[in-house]
């Protein structure tokens, strides 16, 4: 009897948490803002106490904060918008002219022989500027898009807001769950995934503008076109962990081939290059102090945030992955300790 009821005890515990993994997936894209607006306010939240330590209300602090971190953003991207626009736009509808001018290059043509091939493909470049400049329905598509966008900004920066403005509130409850011993071991482990978290953001956004830097350069020394266009593909893919550089290389080299295959060659090998450096110089230096994860744990969870929650899941799979590394180590060293 006994063996019975501990069994059926632990056949609902399973079904229990199954049922909650399903429900969370079924929930996956309020899950992932809701992840991503705590990402938010943990990297917030040093500069909410700054503005604190100048007797300023917890309210106050964090509508100052936020809006000095829009006011910082907007105006960078304010700065490039226009030309990125212009060039953006330009480029797709002069895509099926590009892709005629490349693969009628020699260079190119003794790679891509195949007439059918390089039907493809031209048909694949005339597609993709139809989808952008084709009937007023793609349009409206596009439009809501963007909007859905926007209102998903939102969403977040409101979350991210109640985050801060109640976290007080909402990690004495928390710690209210545990004894005093127990607490101080919590509190512990959460400034080191604070910190992690915080230095992995600061960090990821300050490489990014590096990566779309050096494209810049590289670019207008090439005189390669649509400069800050294709800056801004590398800088955005960039943050994409392991594949998101690779692919922005693919395109700015197929766009470099307007000027030649020597061209396009020498802008692939010195993005390849920083890529290199990146890799093993700057990431290091930059993340040295907060993030400290193996290339096989980097892959996997990339790979599981983006079944789960696509480039966003992979955007947040890193930072995920260090939370669960160092709560992790933190209960290994406690079990060792025992």
């Amino acid at each position: 009897m006994k063996t019975a009821k501990t069994t059926l005890i632990a056949c609902s515990v399973i079904t229990a948490f199954l049922a909650l993994l399903y429900f969370v997936y079924l929930a996956r894209i309020v899950v992932v803002y809701l992840l991503v607006s705590l990402l938010l306010a943990i990297a917030i939240m040093p500069l909410v106490r700054f503005f604190e330590r100048k007797k300023l209300g917890r309210i106050t602090s964090t509508v100052l904060s936020m809006l000095l971190i829009l006011i910082v953003l907007g105006s960078i991207i304010g700065a490039i918008v226009a030309p990125l626009a212009s060039e953006g736009v330009q480029l797709v509808h002069n895509l099926p002219t590009i892709t005629r001018d490349v693969l009628s290059n020699p260079f190119v043509s003794k790679f891509i022989a195949n007439p059918q091939l390089k039907a493809e493909i031209a048909q694949f470049s005339t597609n993709a500027s139809a989808i952008v400049f084709g009937s007023s329905t793609k349009i409206l598509v596009i439009t809501r898009g963007f909007l859905s966008f926007f209102s998903s900004v939102a969403i977040v920066v409101v979350f991210t807001f109640l985050f801060i403005v109640d976290a007080e509130i909402l990690w004495s409850r928390f710690l209210s769950f545990f004894s005093l011993t127990r607490r101080v071991q919590i509190e512990k482990t959460a400034k080191k995934i604070a910190r992690a978290v915080s230095g992995f953001i600061a960090g990821n956004l300050l490489i990014s503008g590096i990566a779309g830097v050096t494209t810049i350069i590289l670019l207008y020394i090439l005189k390669v076109p649509y400069v800050f266009a294709l800056a801004a593909l590398v800088a955005l893919f960039d943050l994409i962990p392991l594949v998101g550089a690779a692919i922005a290389t693919i395109a700015v080299g197929f766009v470099a081939l307007i000027q030649g295959p020597i061209v396009a060659l020498i802008a692939v090998g010195v993005l390849i290059l920083y890529q290199f450096i990146e890799g093993h110089l700057i990431q290091p230096l930059v993340y040295s102090k907060s993030i400290n994860l193996s290339a096989l744990l980097i892959i996997l969870a990339s790979i599981i945030g983006a079944e789960v929650a696509g480039i966003g899941g992979v955007i947040l799979a890193i930072p995920l992955a260090a939370i669960v590394s160092i709560i992790a180590g933190e209960l290994h060293e406690e079990f060792s300790r025992n």
